[in-house]
């Protein structure tokens, strides 16, 4: 029963967080901070560091080898550190540091070779769309805890995932409510490709986490956005002084939802920035059309004059 609840809890976990977003901005809409991608190819010579997993996926191993055919990997092996598989094992790599030394093109995708700087092993893996999902950039730890430790951050989500109360998957709080920055660490995987998480605890003294990505570096290109790599989940400022509007709209905001009336700051701050923006016809006038999945947003020179479903 407790193996069934823990695996509970990591699912719920994962859907909370890998749950598609608007893209938002937590500066308005200010320019990215320059936090390009260190891409694939230009790893030798990188550090990063390899992310826990839970027990109950650790017998498995993680997707890193003993040599480089990978799952075809054939003969002696040290068990002490791999499973009869080749797989490395977590109890003996878990949270290591890894230098890439060589990257080679299978395909469309790389041959990764890490050496671990603890017992100078080598180990092998495969990108996956370009990326390795059970490793982290070492040096976004280091930029993350500069930037955020003891800071004041709010989370442009609406919650923050719970690391206190095992059976408890996540904290409600309104995008307005300051949280303390008391830690940032790596987080675990197979969870979304936010590696970084951020220990935050509200005025009531609840804490949690907010996973986030400090740069884009092994990042999906199709989960990049304009923007900083964090802006779907935190805001670094007040959102109060972000986008102006009464009580009864922050309780709008606050549930996710919009209303005809409401500005496109309160409609960006609920939503986040549209998917599409462009002129469309609407009642015979033309307005500003915002998409956002299944909806349109039709704005006047103002404010939002209505909401349809898309394809209608």
């Amino acid at each position: 029963m407790k193996k069934v609840r823990c695996i509970i809890l990591f699912i719920s976990l994962l859907l909370l967080n890998a749950a598609p977003w608007p893209a938002r901005s937590s500066q308005a809409d200010s320019p990215a901070l320059g936090l390009a991608a260190v891409e694939v190819t230009a790893w030798v010579g990188k550090k990063f560091v390899l992310l826990e997993k839970p027990a109950l996926y650790c017998a498995y191993g993680y997707d890193l080898y003993s040599c480089p055919s990978l799952e075809a990997c054939r003969g002696a092996i040290d068990t002490a550190l791999f499973t009869k598989y080749h797989r490395a094992k977590c109890e003996q790599f878990a949270g290591h540091t890894l230098t890439v030394l060589a990257i080679e093109k299978r395909g469309i995708e790389r041959l990764i070779t890490f050496r671990d700087a603890l017992g100078g092993k080598k180990l092998y893996a495969k990108t996956t769309g370009g990326v390795h999902h059970e490793v982290a950039y070492a040096n976004d730890l280091d930029s993350a805890l500069k930037r955020w430790q003891d800071s004041t951050v709010f989370s442009a989500r609406g919650f923050i995932t719970d690391f206190q109360e095992a059976m408890s998957s996540s904290i409600k709080v309104r995008l307005q409510d300051s949280l303390r920055v008391i830690g940032v660490r790596f987080g675990l995987t197979p969870l979304p490709a936010k590696p970084l998480w951020l220990m935050v605890e509200t005025s009531r003294g609840e804490k949690g986490t907010i996973p986030l990505c400090y740069s884009w570096t092994n990042v999906r290109k199709e989960l990049r956005h304009g923007g900083n790599p964090w802006d779907d989940d935190l805001f670094e400022t007040d959102p109060r002084q972000l986008c102006a509007a009464d009580s009864l709209t922050w309780e709008i905001i606050n549930a996710h939802h919009v209303s005809a009336g409401m500005s496109r700051d309160q409609v960006r701050m609920s939503w986040g920035r549209p998917q599409e923006a462009k002129t469309c016809v609407y009642k015979g006038v033309e307005h500003e059309c915002w998409t956002y999945e299944k909806q349109l947003l039709y704005f006047n020179e103002k404010k939002l004059a209505g909401i349809e479903e898309s394809g209608k």
